[in-house]
Protein backbone atom coordinates (compact mmCIF):
# COMPACT_ATOMS: atom_id res chain seq x y z
CA UNK A 1 0.00 0.00 0.00
CA UNK A 2 0.94 3.70 -0.55
CA UNK A 3 1.47 6.76 2.43
CA UNK A 4 3.04 9.73 1.82
CA UNK A 5 6.05 10.48 4.01
CA UNK A 6 7.55 14.01 4.05
CA UNK A 7 5.92 14.54 0.63
CA UNK A 8 7.07 11.16 -0.96
CA UNK A 9 4.77 8.43 -2.15
CA UNK A 10 6.19 5.07 -0.44
CA UNK A 11 5.42 1.93 -0.43
CA UNK A 12 4.26 -0.16 3.25
CA UNK A 13 3.06 -3.49 4.22
CA UNK A 14 -0.47 -2.93 5.11
CA UNK A 15 -1.49 -3.02 8.95
CA UNK A 16 2.09 -1.83 9.36
CA UNK A 17 2.42 0.42 12.94
CA UNK A 18 4.55 4.10 12.72
CA UNK A 19 6.61 1.81 15.50
CA UNK A 20 7.77 -0.29 13.06
CA UNK A 21 7.76 2.24 9.88
CA UNK A 22 10.03 4.35 12.33
CA UNK A 23 12.74 1.27 13.58
CA UNK A 24 12.47 -0.31 9.68
CA UNK A 25 13.89 3.61 8.51
CA UNK A 26 16.03 3.83 11.34
CA UNK A 27 14.66 6.49 12.87
CA UNK A 28 14.86 6.45 17.39
CA UNK A 29 11.07 7.15 18.45
CA UNK A 30 13.11 9.29 20.98
CA UNK A 31 14.50 11.80 18.57
CA UNK A 32 11.44 12.19 16.12
CA UNK A 33 8.38 14.49 16.02
CA UNK A 34 5.89 12.31 13.96
CA UNK A 35 2.33 13.83 12.02
CA UNK A 36 -0.07 11.56 10.45
CA UNK A 37 -2.58 13.48 8.79
CA UNK A 38 -1.54 16.52 10.77
CA UNK A 39 -2.15 14.81 13.97
CA UNK A 40 0.63 15.06 16.22
CA UNK A 41 1.34 11.73 17.71
CA UNK A 42 3.06 11.17 21.06
CA UNK A 43 5.79 8.67 21.36
CA UNK A 44 4.13 6.44 23.26
CA UNK A 45 1.38 5.99 20.79
CA UNK A 46 3.87 4.78 17.94
CA UNK A 47 3.33 1.57 18.57
CA UNK A 48 -0.69 1.54 17.96
CA UNK A 49 -0.93 3.95 15.36
CA UNK A 50 -1.39 1.63 11.73
CA UNK A 51 -0.68 3.71 9.10
CA UNK A 52 -3.73 3.55 6.60
CA UNK A 53 -3.40 3.26 2.42
CA UNK A 54 -2.69 6.87 1.39
CA UNK A 55 -2.01 8.66 4.87
CA UNK A 56 0.16 11.55 4.96
CA UNK A 57 3.24 10.82 7.50
CA UNK A 58 5.52 13.81 8.49
CA UNK A 59 8.63 13.21 10.17
CA UNK A 60 10.81 16.15 11.86
CA UNK A 61 14.01 14.48 13.48
CA UNK A 62 15.78 16.36 16.57
CA UNK A 63 19.45 17.41 15.76
CA UNK A 64 21.51 18.19 18.42
CA UNK A 65 24.94 21.20 17.34
CA UNK A 66 26.17 24.06 17.56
Amino acid sequence: MQIKVNGKITEVTPATTLGKFLDKHNYSPDKVLASVNGEIIQPQDYASIILTENCELDLMTFVAGG
